[in-house]
């Protein structure tokens, strides 16, 4: 039987449905007049759908080849994880610290989390939770959805659950929908390049957006162009970026903290990596986003026995030009 939720207004629902792609796990779905998410608590509590009921479109990029199978602690993200929102915690990069063997992207993003259910007035969330195999830490990441607002807030609590402090750093990954009149904005003039395919595609090591060797970045590329474009900057000045899909007249505005996440990563993939035709983004609370280096040139994070560190980001649904505030 499925179980619903409500406002007492009716104005908001969250409700349960099982995975199709995955009969044994259950899907939580949460709504208002204009959003509705889905999210999948026992897949890394993935978020795997926002959705703009108002413009009927999916905001949010999952990867339907790897969304079948099945993912475990200690997994090659690049290999197995099935994109949507996922985490990374206490590291991205695999790293050896004391002794021990982090794994790729952390702890948390393919483990199951728990989950419970709060409508409160005006407000609905999805709240869940897990603690870590290494690291003696709780996470918890709420989905919170209020009224009729076109806007999806995620609060992430990290706690120190032992007796002792340790080191991590922090990382969100949004993986966004784009078509072929997507406009991207980001908020600062210089970038690092990373990956790029194919690799003699630029020898520019720093570019000022939106021009890397005569590719406007700023608009998007046929998946036929076999394109991936990797940049990135340590210093976030302005914490927002967004995609607007001329053609839809529809956009989302991304909104963060540069105190709580320093670095911003864009991935623009039409067809370059592995044959996915989306944007992969990525904010860190450090670069490099690897513990053991953020260590060596204490960049970092600590926590403290009984610590706890909030972060948080906004998805925000426009049909106005992304990318302002």
């Amino acid at each position: 039987m499925r179980r619903v939720w409500q406002t007492k207004n009716g104005r908001l629902r969250v409700w349960e449905t099982k995975d199709p792609a995955r009969i044994d796990r259950s899907v939580l779905h949460m709504e208002n007049s204009r959003v509705r998410i889905s999210v999948l608590p026992a897949d890394g509590g993935r978020l795997i759908s926002l959705y703009d009921k108002q413009r009927d479109f999916e905001h949010i990029w999952t990867n339907e080849r790897t969304r079948r199978l099945p993912r475990y602690y200690g997994a090659n993200y690049d290999d197995l994880s099935a994109s949507g929102l996922e985490e990374a915690f206490p590291t991205v990069q695999p790293c050896g610290i004391d002794g021990v063997t982090l794994p790729f992207f952390g702890e948390v993003w393919s483990i199951p989390w728990e989950y419970e259910i709060e409508t409160d007035g005006d407000e609905a969330a999805i709240r869940m939770w897990c603690t870590t195999s290494i690291t003696p830490a709780k996470l918890t990441k709420t989905f919170l959805l209020k009224g009729d607002e076109a806007k999806l807030t995620t609060q992430y609590r990290a706690a120190n659950i032992g007796a002792g402090s340790f080191p991590y750093l922090f990382g969100v990954h949004p993986s966004i929908c784009v078509t072929e009149d997507t406009q991207v904005f980001v908020p600062q003039a210089y970038y690092q390049t990373g990956f790029l395919y194919p690799p003699d595609l630029s020898e520019q090591k720093e570019f000022a957006w939106p021009e890397l060797s005569g590719r406007n970045l700023a608009k998007t590329y046929p998946f036929a162009d076999n394109l991936c474009v990797n940049f990135y900057t340590d210093r976030v000045e302005k914490g927002i970026y967004g995609f607007y899909h001329n053609k839809e007249k529809c956009g989302i505005n991304i909104l963060f903290s540069p105190k709580d996440f320093k670095s911003l990563s864009i991935w623009l993939i039409y067809g370059g990596w592995r044959g996915h035709y989306c944007a992969m983004t990525e904010m860190f609370s450090c670069w490099p986003a690897d513990l053991r280096l953020a260590l060596e040139q204490g960049i970092h994070e600590t926590l403290r026995a009984g610590e706890e560190r909030e972060y948080k980001v906004v998805y925000e649904l426009t049909g106005d030009r992304a990318g302002k505030g």
